[in-house]
């Protein structure tokens, strides 16, 4: 397999996979009745020695007798739970092992209302309605013993009916759509590369080492310019985005938003040509230089493990994660001035680590823990007793 096909195949199902889990969101918002899920976060502050003489001192000069040392006690969780119709979010802050403030936020999109409770000050919760229309005239809340003021807010009716038609949602392109045109236009881009090689490497992330092959590209004005012009031309042809547009501006006419004289393919193409013009005139000065070169790292099964970017001699950015067997370690670098590390272990896709974050070698320490976490059974709870 030479290198631009193992680059090709490598970043297509790495790249294509985070393209379609951003797809699949929008595809909940075609199909809200699909919406479900759940994620918590737990974080400990364990802040490096030098930022903790930092602050130390900095509180003595104000003539303050207090140790900052406390921040490492600090601990920060996160809960978030949403289905088709709701969403809930609770975060608390604790100190060692005392909790001491927590917010619980519901959001029901059912009835249109947020509910903010502080369950460390009051068992009763702030019920504060999401349409325009009761913000500005104060007449749906007002009457709510919990709430004390409101602030007038902009008339967004039009974009909400718009969003919330399914008329509108059958205009919009499909999930499936989306993702044959992300593969597509990302294909497209990766067979027009050039300048590409492949060595091997070992890498080393925090004391775990890992044998993997770089593939690197060396990029130049030129090369760039050629895929753009690639993908402009099979834009300019591509039957999927014109349904698109036509459906979408259908739409927009029946709604009044658009007038039945304007044609937004044609300016779409009028763009494309312009575009392609000005590349046509651009191309025959571009440089053939590289002016930068990208890094892929694949392992012995086709997954990358590490990306960089360099140009004129400088790392701009580095990413990698080195594993062996559930450990795994894992860097980001940018610039040499801020950097991300962290090791820990991966079981059954939870993963349980310690990372270093670190600003012109100022650095804070944090404990992350991924877990999976059930759906609330009674997210309508305090809703229901509103």
């Amino acid at each position: 397999m030479s290198p631009l096909a193992k680059l090709k195949k490598a970043e297509m199902a790495t790249l294509s996979n985070a393209a379609h889990q951003v797809t699949d969101i929008y595809g909940t918002f075609l199909s809200p009745e699909s919406l479900k899920g759940s994620a918590e976060l737990q974080m400990k502050v364990n802040l490096g020695a030098e930022v903790l003489q930092m602050l130390n001192s900095l509180v003595a000069s104000e003539g303050i007798d207090m140790s900052m040392d406390w921040l490492n006690d600090l601990k920060i969780s996160s809960m978030a739970n949403i289905n088709d119709s709701a969403g809930q979010l609770k975060l608390d802050l604790g100190l060692e092992d005392e909790n001491l403030i927590g917010v619980d936020i519901i959001a029901d999109t059912k009835s249109e209302k947020l509910y903010v409770g502080v369950p460390a000050l009051t068992e009763k919760y702030l019920c504060i309605p999401l349409n325009a229309d009761a913000l500005n005239s104060g007449s749906d809340f007002l009457e709510d013993d919990y709430y004390s003021g409101y602030t007038p807010a902009p008339d967004f009716s039009a974009i909400a009916e718009i969003l919330t038609d399914p008329e509108f949602r059958k205009a919009m392109p499909s999930e499936d759509t989306l993702n044959k045109l992300i593969d597509k236009y990302l294909e497209l881009c990766f067979d027009n590369l050039t300048d590409v090689t492949q060595a091997k490497e070992t890498i080393e992330v925090n004391g775990i080492k890992q044998d993997l092959t770089v593939i690197k590209v060396n990029v130049s004005e030129a090369m760039v310019m050629n895929i753009g012009e690639k993908v402009l031309t099979e834009a300019k042809n591509d039957k999927n985005i014109q349904a698109i547009i036509n459906n979408l501006s259908a739409y927009l006419v029946s709604k009044g938003v658009m007038s039945e004289g304007e044609n937004a393919y044609e300016n779409f193409i009028e763009g494309i040509n312009s575009a392609l013009e000005d590349l046509a005139e651009a191309k025959g000065m571009a440089d053939t230089a590289t002016v930068m070169t990208y890094s892929c790292y694949i392992d012995s099964k086709n997954n990358v493990q590490g990306r960089a970017i360099d140009a004129s001699g400088e790392r701009y950015f580095y990413q990698a994660t080195a594993k062996n067997g559930d450990n795994f370690a894992t860097t980001i670098e940018i610039a040499d001035k801020i950097k991300l590390e962290g090791s820990g272990t991966e079981n059954k896709g939870v993963k349980n680590a310690t990372y270093s974050f670190s600003i012109n070698d100022y650095t804070d320490f944090s404990k992350v823990k991924n877990t999976d976490y059930p759906i609330m059974e009674d997210l309508y709870a305090l809703a229901e007793e509103e």
